[in-house]
């Protein structure tokens, strides 16, 4: 009994090639460029979140690490799907991978949002979101 002949077995390898392109094309590359850095010492800690439930529970769809250099650094995340997304990050200057705070819970390092948001705390999502279509770059201004 005979399943595939040379033309089904073409069709099918035709139509997993157009499935792994269709994947393929909507995914982009997000640049994160940052500034504003106090001092180079440290890194820059990037958490990039694909909706609100996320983003409320700190759960990263992915993360992204950069040092700065001359006051500026730029953290790159490729592959990302097209939809809206939004970023928390912070200048982790002493390298114990938290943002420090004060006895109030006010940071002691620098931090900023997507979109430069919270201008009074942290940043809502709705504040935050931005939007990837392909191959998008974005600016934030560390507080």
């Amino acid at each position: 009994m005979k399943f595939f002949n040379n033309t089904n077995i073409f069709t099918s390898i035709v139509a997993v090639g157009v499935f792994v392109a269709s994947i393929t094309v909507n995914a982009g590359t997000l640049q994160i460029v940052v500034d504003g850095y106090d001092s180079t010492h440290g890194s820059t800690l990037l958490n990039l979140f694909s909706s609100k439930s996320t983003y409320d529970a700190n759960e990263a769809v992915t993360s992204g690490m950069a040092t700065p250099i001359e006051g500026r650094a730029t953290i790159t995340l490729k592959g990302l799907p097209d939809g809206l997304y939004a970023i928390k990050l912070f200048h982790d200057e002493n390298g114990n991978e938290k943002l420090d705070t004060n006895l109030l819970g006010i940071p002691k390092e620098q931090y900023g949002f997507s979109n430069n948001g919270g201008s009074f705390g942290p940043a809502s999502f709705s504040d935050a979101k931005f939007e990837i279509k392909g191959d998008t770059q974005i600016k934030i201004t560390l507080r």
